[in-house]
C-alpha cells in the first residue's frame, strides 16, 4: 500500500532527495521508483515498515524500482551517504520491475545500514557501482545480490564493481551473491568478517574475487555454488 510510506514518486527526473529524516512508517521509508538522472544523499530512515511485510514486499528503507521506461536505455541514479536503521525488510534496495528491461547505471556509495532484515539488496541490475557501503547487526544478509524477473523468468544482473566494503557481524551471510546466469563482477577490497553465516557465498560464472579480508565467520568464509 503506498499510503503508508513516507514518500512515494515514480517517473521522475533530474530530483535531489537530500538531507531528509524518515521515521516509524508502516511501509517503505522512501520509494522512488523509475528514477532517472537522480539523486538520494544524505538521508536517514529509520524504523520502516512497522507493520511487518519483511517476507514480502516493500517495507524498506530506501526502495528504488527500476526501468519502468523502455524507452531509457539508462536510468543513471546515485544513491549515497544515507543511514538505513531498523528497517522491517531491506535497508537500501535496488529492483528490477516485472516486464521490464534491464536498469542501468547506478552508484551505491558510503551507505550505512545496520539492525535490518538485510542491509543491502540489488536485484536484476547493470552496470553498477557498489563502494564503500558498511552494513552491520542485520537479521539476515548484510548484502543481497540476485537476478530480477521479468515476465516470471530471470533478469540477469551483469557488470557489477563491488569494492572496498565492510560487512560484519549479521545474522546470515556477509555478502550472498546469487544467480549463475548473471555475469561479470569484480568483488575487490572488501571485508566481510564475524557473520553469523558464511563470509561470501557467490554463485556467478566469469567473476574477479581478489584481494578481501573474509574472516571469523560462522560458516565458510567463500562458498561458490556451481
Amino acid at each position: 500500500n503506498v499510503g503508508r510510506k513516507g514518500v512515494f514518486v515514480t517517473y521522475l527526473s533530474k530530483v535531489v532527495f537530500r538531507n531528509i529524516y524518515f521515521y516509524n512508517t508502516p511501509a517503505t521509508c522512501l520509494g522512488a521508483d523509475f528514477f532517472y538522472d537522480g539523486v538520494i544523499d544524505g538521508n536517514i530512515v529509520d524504523t520502516c515498515g512497522t507493520t511487518g511485510q519483511a517476507y514480502n514486499v516493500g517495507s524498506n528503507g530506501i526502495g528504488v524500482g527500476t526501468k519502468g521506461q523502455s524507452s531509457y536505455e539508462d536510468e543513471p541514479l546515485i544513491i549515497t551517504n544515507n543511514i538505513a536503521k531498523n528497517v522491517a525488510n531491506k535497508g537500501i534496495m535496488l529492483e528490477a520491475q516485472d516486464s521490464a528491461t534491464s536498469p542501468r547505471r547506478t552508484i551505491i556509495s558510503n551507505n550505512l545500514a545496520y539492525n535490518n532484515k538485510d542491509g543491502f539488496s540489488i536485484s536484476g541490475s547493470l552496470y553498477v557501482n557498489f563502494n564503500g557501503n558498511q552494513s552491520w547487526g542485520n537479521t539476515q544478509d548484510g548484502v543481497w545480490v540476485e537476478a530480477g524477473k521479468r515476465n516470471g523468468s530471470a533478469l540477469p544482473w551483469t557488470n557489477i564493481i563491488i569494492a572496498n566494503n565492510n560487512i560484519h557481524s549479521n545474522g546470515d551471510d556477509g555478502f550472498e551473491i546469487k544467480d549463475e546466469s548473471s555475469t561479470d563482477l569484480i568483488f575487490t577490497g572488501n571485508i566481510s568478517k564475524s557473520n553469523s553465516g558464511v563470509g561470501l557465498k557467490i554463485k556467478p560464472t566469469r567473476s574477479i574475487v581478489s584481494n578481501n579480508i573474509i574472516s571469523t565467520n560462522g560458516l565458510e568464509g567463500i562458498y561458490i555454488n556451481i
